[in-house]
């Protein structure tokens, strides 16, 4: 069975949405699943996701508001790391 949000399940993301600044980060309370807002691109970015079932459905209401939601990706530069600069 696909799972389908509720009324309030959309306005309180749509709540969510006009709270968090652009590139504010939002975490559930458990700390277990992740994001930054980019409103510019209306993108959800995940951070943090170790929690399926919940990122799955918070993909599903971001999507249905028109945003697209990704997985952050990290570039590390090894040249231009040194240990010792720290």
């Amino acid at each position: 069975m696909t799972w389908k949000p509720s009324t309030l399940d959309v306005q309180w993301t749509e709540g969510l949405i006009r709270a968090v600044r652009q590139g504010g980060r939002w975490f559930t309370t458990d700390g277990r699943v992740g994001y930054i807002l980019d409103h510019a691109n209306k993108t959800l970015i995940t951070l943090v996701q170790d929690n399926t079932v919940l990122h799955n459905r918070i993909q599903v209401l971001f999507n249905g508001l028109g945003w697209v939601v990704t997985d952050a990706e990290m570039e590390v530069e090894e040249d231009n790391f040194n240990p010792k600069d720290n």
